[in-house]
């Protein structure tokens, strides 16, 4: 829990997807782990395939928000040009 805080406060692994895998399954222990930024938190014995499936759905999650991040930066530059042309033109 310690070392996924200390990646969370860093701003170059900020964004790293953060996976538990445990053999401890109390929703206390799930809980404890998603507190300092894990994604998910997976139970041993674990099947492969499930493993894969999630770890590819959190890269698919990375992504959209990047994705969405920089659609959100050209819309606010946009409203800024916009809003700079509609004074100029008072």
């Amino acid at each position: 829990y310690q070392l996924c805080s200390l990646f969370k406060q860093e701003a170059a692994t900020q964004n790293i997807p953060i996976i538990f895998i445990s053999t401890l399954g109390e929703p206390f222990n799930q809980i404890e782990a998603f507190a300092p930024g894990g994604v998910d938190y997976i139970t041993l014995p674990f099947d492969l395939d499930k493993l894969m499936v999630r770890i590819d759905n959190q890269l698919q999650l990375q992504a959209a928000r990047s994705e969405i991040k920089l659609l959100n930066q050209e819309l606010e530059k946009r409203v800024e040009e916009r809003t700079l042309e509609l004074r100029q033109e008072l």
